[in-house]
């Protein structure tokens, strides 16, 4: 007779301990199963054990039998992620920026528990700290979630903004002034991770640095900037943006060797036409025209050129002349 102080518990604390204890490579035995039940207070014979797991396998649970020897051994082989699948997302966090080292520690342990406590360590020996290239603002989450709120909501939201000093403190920009813009959307570029808005003040959309961010309210205003907004896709526009420094929108004609073919894909996507001319390449893009683009464009060396327009021509070398100069 079943006794125990779980008894009503006992298909759970099973489900359970096959996830913890078992994966396609690691069996239980029935034995090892009434044991492990054992601990949680639950009582079970061999007859019902068999019926609990048939139980489980009827509702949809991928519990494998395997014979070993003359006795069956059990294992739950199909999770919510396979192993490769949490070791992948785990890396993503890792070397995720945007996360904080708390938040990135927080996220692994979830993830680990999607994994068997054998594979758990397994994964564990492959966890590395990245913790200094991490966020330090850990209302980076609170951040996120008023956005999404002030955007599901139609509403402005007011903040104050951060930047570093020379003793490598965040403080307040502007003196604390309150930003006041109309969010629409957030974006991942270039390892961080932004927030691209409408600033009524000065009639352009302009991106935020999301942990650089803090006191952020929804205000009472609706948002405003829709029809500027509307123009723009945000992967295409995400595209344009180098660093997410905005600039004048213009449209680059670039000429480039074979070797760069790799990188300007990476850059722009693999919509651009590229049009071959005996060994030379060309493209045309829209950009926004910052010293971020013009930086992108030098550390490529002399095997790309600026055809068009003009004055993105003239920019360019009047930045090269610049820099020049430093070094005279």
């Amino acid at each position: 007779m079943e006794k125990g102080r779980y008894q009503k518990l006992k298909l759970l604390y099973l489900l359970e301990i096959l996830r913890d204890y078992s994966d396609e490579n690691t069996y239980l035995s029935v034995k090892e199963l009434i044991s492990l039940l054992l601990k949680k207070e639950i009582i079970v014979e061999r007859k019902t054990l068999y019926k609990d797991i048939e139980l489980l396998q009827d509702y949809g649970f991928n519990i494998v039998v395997e014979k070993n020897g003359r006795e069956n051994t059990y294992a739950l082989v199909e999770r919510e992620f396979e192993l490769a699948e949490v070791k992948m997302l785990i890396d993503v966090i890792q070397a995720s920026k945007f996360l904080t080292a708390k938040k990135s520690r927080d996220l692994i342990l979830k993830l680990k528990k999607l994994a068997s406590k054998k594979q758990a360590q397994k994964i564990q020996r492959q966890v590395y700290s990245f913790e200094e290239n991490k966020y330090i603002n850990e209302n980076i989450y609170y951040n996120v979630d008023a956005i999404h709120n002030a955007v599901a909501e139609n509403k402005q939201i007011d903040f104050n903004y951060w930047q570093w000093n020379h003793n490598k403190q965040m403080i307040d920009r502007k003196n604390g002034e309150v930003y006041n813009v109309s969010p629409f959307a957030l974006v991942w570029n270039d390892e961080n991770y932004y927030m691209v808005a409408f600033d009524a003040k000065t009639d352009l959309i302009k991106n935020y640095r999301v942990d650089k961010m803090r006191n952020v309210l929804i205000a009472e205003s609706d948002r405003v900037g829709h029809d500027k907004f509307q123009k723009e896709d945000i992967s295409s526009y995400s595209k344009k943006i180098f660093g997410m420094y905005g600039g004048t929108l213009e449209k680059v004609t670039l000429e480039f060797k074979e070797s760069l073919i790799g990188a300007i894909v990476d850059r722009f996507g693999k919509d651009i036409i590229i049009h071959k001319k005996d060994d030379i390449y060309q493209t045309s893009v829209e950009v926004m025209c910052s010293s971020h683009f013009l930086g992108w464009i030098f550390s490529l060396g002399s095997d790309i050129e600026i055809l068009a327009p003009q004055n993105v021509r003239d920019l360019y070398v009047e930045k090269v002349k610049d820099l020049l100069k430093k070094y005279r």
